[in-house]
């Protein structure tokens, strides 16, 4: 083959994945299905979760350094999921 054709199908390949490529999980700003929503007061057992979660979050996560390349972060997740859904839900829903 010649040299000029292995360069146009090069650059025809590189162009095809590289042009329109967009990260397929988009950015957190662009989420606004949550946003309109307010959290349920929590009750006692939640209250208690979420400072748990909260401290895990600012003393033991960054002693031991990042981890997790989710986002949000399972911990995140489940004090969300604990704020929207209650406590038993919530919990459910993070460990799983």
């Amino acid at each position: 083959m010649p040299t000029a054709v292995k360069i146009f199908f090069f650059l025809l390949f590189t162009a095809a994945f590289t042009a329109h490529f967009e990260e397929p999980w988009g950015k957190d700003s662009d989420f606004t299905c949550f946003k309109s929503e307010k959290p349920k007061e929590l009750s006692l057992i939640g209250k208690i979760a979420d400072s748990i979660i909260t401290f895990h979050q600012k003393v033991l996560s960054p002693v031991d350094g990042p981890r997790s390349h989710f986002r949000p972060s399972s911990s995140r997740y489940m004090q969300l999921a604990i704020e929207r859904y209650g406590f038993l839900k919530g919990y459910l829903m993070g460990c799983d």
